[in-house]
């Protein structure tokens, strides 16, 4: 898949699936075909599965604020149907 497709199934921001940055930080499984990049559906779920874990496991709370008109990449991920 490319990023822009990946981004619209899980419904996470598209630049973090663009930017060379954010996916080396948050260590997003992909594939460069040549110049592309490339995503696999079950290795990006996996993948949001281990992330959220471990914000758990670090005590990192990922109940969205009702509040809050905004979200984080954090609840973006809590919210991924894993």
């Amino acid at each position: 898949m490319d990023p822009r497709e990946i981004s619209y199934v899980t419904g996470l921001p598209l630049y973090i699936f663009t930017q060379e940055q954010s996916r080396e930080a948050l260590g997003i499984p992909h594939r460069r075909v040549q110049k592309l990049i490339r995503f696999d559906r079950d290795e990006v779920t996996v993948w949001a599965k281990r992330w959220v874990q471990n914000a758990q496991d670090q005590g990192i709370d990922v109940e969205a604020d009702p509040a809050s008109q905004s979200r984080s990449l954090l609840h973006a991920l809590a919210s991924l149907p894993v």
